[in-house]
């Protein structure tokens, strides 16, 4: 009850639907510890008393040998974070080509016409 309580006070104290309220909660309960782990990642000389970070299905052990495949498929070498998860906003390089470009012509075009359903 208490849950529900707050979230209609946090739906209140900033104009939200009961649905937008609960968007706002964290995805998961330990996401502030997951943040963390990887902000301080373990090192055994840098950092001995990091994180290892076992929510996460990602094997840094591999990435040479991704890389190494990766460039065997393409013209030119791929960035660190092919092998890896990258910002969860996107790429950055994606972001910054799409940020200087117009894609809004590309996006238009005819409207198409109502579906009507004749039956």
């Amino acid at each position: 009850m208490a849950d529900d309580e707050e979230l209609a006070a946090l739906a209140a104290a900033h104009g939200l639907s009961a649905r937008g309220a609960a968007a706002t909660r964290p995805p998961f309960s330990y996401l502030h510890a997951f943040f963390r782990a990887m902000s301080e990642p373990f090192d055994p000389t840098d950092r001995p008393d990091g994180y290892i970070n076992l929510a996460v299905a990602q094997n840094f052990l591999t990435v040479d040998a991704v890389q190494k495949r990766l460039l065997a498929g393409f013209a030119s070498p791929q960035p660190a974070s092919t092998a890896a998860y990258d910002n969860m906003k996107g790429s950055e390089r994606l972001r910054t080509a799409m940020a200087v470009s117009d894609p809004l012509p590309t996006l238009r075009g005819p409207i198409a016409p109502p579906f009507k359903n004749n039956n």
